[in-house]
């Protein structure tokens, strides 16, 4: 990294140190109030939400709580929600359990959130977690400069080019900042600087700020600003909220889309196959299923972690019938309060033989200089033919070509021949 990009990310540490020695006392002079949401969804959550939690460590326990973020990526095959994070000091990004990592810390847990200007589909959110897998992959170490606050984003060189591979170290709030705005989805901005240079892709080292111990989330880059320096859930709430707003999009409280259903059938006799389509924003996890009175529910295999679509399906077959019951859980563990429920009416069952006709030769046709003859025909069937069935002079059975129009080459003997042909449908008729 060049000087002039190390000077920049070093001359914060004097105000920082200043700023500890006078305290809060020109905290007054700022008087605009905050209005951000204290708590983002702290029951719910969606695939590539950005989750918040209280920060530990040294600046949390002296009650600097700037926060702790990570993006949470869906479920595994065991149905654990899971994270992906920059943690902190002496750690690389990578993957944790989402209830041991944030979940489990309680009233400490803020939330999960979303963008407040976009309503995010499967595919923004297949980006966002792609991208933090990238992150994650690259095993990229959390900045160092204990005992002060580290910089937000560092990169290799005089200049970055805004590449995974380009990243030499990454705060947390960074992370999520990364995988939000190289896909081009406004987060937090410095407001220090004009309204253009908001992406921290394209302009790392003027979004990169490290938070001290006064709140300037207006151009101070944390967790904290990032989801619109909440009073009640920051650092040092007990002073009061007069502080200047920041400028981000991560305010909003996670919206939970359950999922939708499409349900198709394909009926035969005696059976009804009754496909359930389900979609969501997160993608898929299982299905579930049952018939009305059954005692157990069945399930679907479970989908991938990071889906490659939005939607899946799974077919069904029914033999009686009643009512299907059917639910989905969605890549963010979120599921319906109630089934849905679905009709069945089963076809009957089928006892109608196929008929089958031989229209090529005549019977008691003669052949005088040609032993080679093609026999054709023609079978029907209330439902479906699914194989003709003949023999020569009681030779042994073999299938002929084709089923409503079929046919065969067949070599006589001298003499009299005798040719037998019989169908089959679909049920065994």
């Amino acid at each position: 990294m060049n000087n002039r990009a190390r000077w920049y990310r070093r001359a914060p540490v004097i105000r920082w140190l200043f700023a500890f020695l006078i305290g809060c006392a020109d905290l007054s002079g700022q008087v605009t109030p905050v209005i951000a949401q204290d708590r983002g969804n702290t029951t719910a959550q969606e695939y590539g939400d950005a989750v918040y939690r209280v920060l530990e460590g040294v600046a949390g326990f002296l009650g600097y709580d700037y926060n702790h973020t990570g993006v949470f990526a869906g479920l595994d095959n065991g149905n654990n929600g899971n994270v992906l994070q920059a943690f902190g000091s002496g750690y690389v990004t990578h993957e944790e359990y989402f209830n041991y990592a944030f979940k489990n810390f309680g009233s400490a847990y803020y939330g999960a959130y979303t963008l407040n200007n976009r309503t995010m589909t499967f595919t923004d959110r297949r980006n966002v977690v792609t991208t933090a897998i990238g992150l994650v992959n690259a095993a990229i170490p959390y900045p160092s400069t204990f005992p002060l606050i580290p910089v937000c984003f560092v990169y290799y060189g005089s200049t970055f080019d805004g590449s995974i591979s380009d990243i030499s170290n990454i705060r947390c709030d960074g992370f999520v900042e990364y995988c939000y705005e190289k896909n081009n989805f406004r987060v937090w901005r410095n407001q220090d600087y004009v309204d253009s240079t908001w992406n921290i892709v394209l302009y790392p080292d003027l979004n990169d700020d490290r938070p001290d111990n006064t709140r300037n989330p207006e151009f101070e880059a944390s967790p904290w600003a990032q989801r619109g320096a909440p009073c009640a859930t920051g650092p040092v709430p007990g002073l009061g909220c007069s502080y200047l707003s920041p400028d981000t999009k991560m305010t909003r409280a996670a919206v939970i889309g359950l999922p939708t259903y499409q349900v198709t059938t394909n009926g035969g006799p005696g059976y009804l196959d009754v496909t359930i389509q389900a979609t969501d924003e997160s993608g898929i996890h299982y299905i579930g299923y049952k018939m009305l009175g059954d005692a157990t529910w069945n399930y679907s295999p479970t989908q991938p972690q990071h889906p490659t679509s939005a939607s899946y399906s799974r077919t069904v077959r029914v033999t009686t019938n009643g009512t299907l019951l059917y639910f989905a859980v969605d890549n963010g563990g979120n599921l319906p309060a109630n089934a849905t429920s679905y009709p069945v009416t089963v076809p009957p069952p089928d006892t109608t033989r196929p008929t089958v006709t031989i229209t090529n030769p005549a019977a008691n046709a003669r052949f005088t200089n040609n032993s080679m003859v093609t026999v054709q025909g023609s079978a029907t069937d209330n439902w479906q033919v699914s194989a003709v069935n003949y023999q020569l002079n009681g030779g042994g059975w073999n299938i002929a070509v084709g089923t409503s129009n079929w046919e065969t080459p067949t070599t006589l003997v001298q003499g009299t021949n005798v040719f037998e042909v019989f169908s089959v449908d679909s049920s065994g008729n």
